[in-house]
């Protein structure tokens, strides 16, 4: 790109941020509802308010930052951390330069996927531009809130489509996966048991109070209901070597979609799980996880975005997924 390009480019975007930056605000106002508890207290006009000029701020501030650097939010899991990415690179300025460091502190509750001292982002993804140089702002995770808690659930139709083509966009324009197993795994798995077959892609969240609070019905299916949509899709492909890819943290899931499927069934078996009475695999303790760990989802979501449809509810895996193949057709169940 010229300097001419570069220079009309920055032009136009700065006179156009403020614009940006409040349909964010907007967005955030509509957005609330579903984002906030059921039994939130207090005046919800007035939050509404509150957090659209929040978001209005932070965005604001956000696309006239030229240099930025992403750290990890320690509460999240991997790809809850991912869509903070997408969303900063999203609304660069753009002569922008990012630095992502998700460098392990110690002091992570639920980001604990390694060694202190160890950087997950380098270990999974590369960025195709160059990083800053000196000092850099750091910015707020509250941008999209469509990419957080319920409000994932907001967008439909034209306006969900649109979505996932920016953010596509985002992904294609800035990130690379480098991680040799990644890479080699997904194709592996593709290669082997998904080619030349029609493949219902399932993302099956663990049932708990944190996954349940996540969806804006404030329910989670059954996995045996999970297991008859799946079924549905499968005799509605019309092809009789369909198969199954399950990606999953729910142990007990894995044995279930295994009675009902058989050889159909595709999974990936040397990944660390839980139940609806653990912990979620990424608040385990530092001893219990690794860099791999961080890697199998990863793996799973790249497997995901290859299959011909999704089943899923709303979590940061599923809209990572819709982001990364934005043809993928999604079944919210």
């Amino acid at each position: 790109m010229s300097l001419m390009t570069t220079a009309q480019n920055l032009l136009h975007y700065q006179f156009l941020t403020p614009a940006y930056a409040a349909e964010d605000g907007v967005r955030a106002f509509q957005v609330l509802p579903l984002y906030m508890p059921k039994k939130a207290k207090g005046n919800l006009l007035l939050k509404r308010v509150k957090t659209g000029a929040f978001v209005f701020r932070n965005n604001l501030k956000m696309r006239l930052r030229k240099n930025v650097r992403i750290t990890a939010l320690g509460t999240e899991g991997l790809f809850a951390n991912y869509l903070q990415v997408l969303q900063v690179l999203h609304r660069m300025r753009p002569d922008g330069k990012v630095k992502v460091d998700w460098t392990l502190t110690g002091d992570e509750p639920g980001f604990r996927y390694g060694q202190v001292g160890e950087d997950v982002w380098s270990h999974l993804f590369s960025l195709r531009r160059p990083a800053p140089q000196g000092r850099c702002w750091e910015p707020h995770h509250l941008l999209d809130l469509t990419l957080w808690r319920a409000g994932k659930d907001y967008l439909r139709g034209d306006a969900l489509q649109q979505q996932r083509h920016e953010y596509n966009k985002v992904i294609n324009d800035w990130i690379e996966v480098t991680n040799p197993r990644v890479l080699a795994e997904t194709e592996r798995y593709y290669e082997q048991f998904m080619r030349g077959h029609f493949c219902v892609g399932v993302h099956r969240r663990v049932v708990n109070g944190g996954t349940t609070f996540l969806q804006a019905s404030r329910k989670m299916p059954t996995t045996e209901e999970v297991i008859e949509r799946t079924r549905e899709e499968i005799r509605a492909s019309g092809d009789v070597s369909a198969v199954v890819y399950l990606a999953t943290d729910d142990r007990d899931a894995v044995e279930l979609f295994r009675e009902a499927f058989g050889d159909r069934l595709v999974v990936r078996e040397e990944v660390q799980r839980t139940t609806s009475n653990d912990v979620e695999v990424h608040f385990q303790d530092w001893d219990k996880l690794s860099l791999a760990d961080a890697e199998d989802p990863l793996i799973d979501a790249m497997l995901l975005a290859k299959c011909d449809v999704m089943l899923h509810v709303s979590s940061s895996v599923s809209t990572a997924v819709s982001f990364m193949n934005p043809n993928l057709r999604l079944v919210h169940v």
